[in-house]
């Protein structure tokens, strides 16, 4: 939580004009309310989209995004997994892989997440960019099966982050990958799973931070 309000923050000191402050401020409020939501049901998915916010930014920057694209892409960090909180506990903390039927729960989480965004004033325009964060650049992805350029820039940049994290991160039923190997996966998903030039300015960022 403290690193959405230093993100919050630094969103408000530049924010020039009176009624962006005021969207800014709207816009916050409701997403540490979401995020505290999802913090209570998964901590771990909490944490994660915590952890995505300056990586995510940082691969946004090394794009060439502009701040006000930057700053949908750390939103969408933030609240990617939060239509988990729609997803039975038996699923959602269960121990181990999923089988078929758990995982067709698991994937409803972007839909539910579009819904619940579109529904909260200062937050409905994060809706499509929710529901596409499972999508893949080569159409294979769910739930509406958009590739290429059609998923939106959010959305790729966070799938991509969000699979090098998970990877180097421990879970219940696995030990985390080494860096090394995450890296090498991120490569061979590159231009099927992953958005080409995303992965390029991920392994740049990592590149840097590393």
């Amino acid at each position: 939580m403290q690193v959405l309000a230093q993100l919050v923050a630094a969103d408000l000191e530049r924010s020039e004009l009176e009624a962006r402050t005021v969207h800014s401020q709207i816009e916050a409020s409701s997403v540490l309310a979401l995020v505290a939501a999802l913090d209570a049901r998964d901590n771990y998915s909490a944490e994660h989209s915590e952890a995505l916010v300056h990586l995510t930014g940082d691969v946004a920057r090394h794009l060439g995004l502009d701040e006000a694209q930057t700053c949908q892409v750390k939103w969408m960090a933030l609240l990617h997994d939060i239509g988990k909180v729609g997803v039975p506990d038996a699923v959602l903390h269960k121990p181990g892989p999923l089988n078929d039927s758990e995982l067709a729960l698991m994937r409803r989480h972007p839909e539910i997440g579009a819904r619940i965004v579109s529904e909260v004033e200062g937050l409905r325009h994060m809706a499509p960019v929710i529901l596409a964060d499972h999508e893949r650049w080569d159409g294979e992805g769910y739930p509406c099966g958009l590739a290429g350029e059609a998923i939106p820039i959010a959305s790729r940049i966070t799938l991509a982050c969000d699979a090098y994290h998970a990877m180097v991160s421990d879970r219940p039923y696995r030990a985390a990958m080494s860096a090394t190997d995450a890296v090498d996966e991120l490569r061979r998903n590159a231009g099927t799973q992953f958005d080409p030039r995303v992965i390029e300015a991920l392994l740049n960022v990592l590149d840097l931070s590393g």
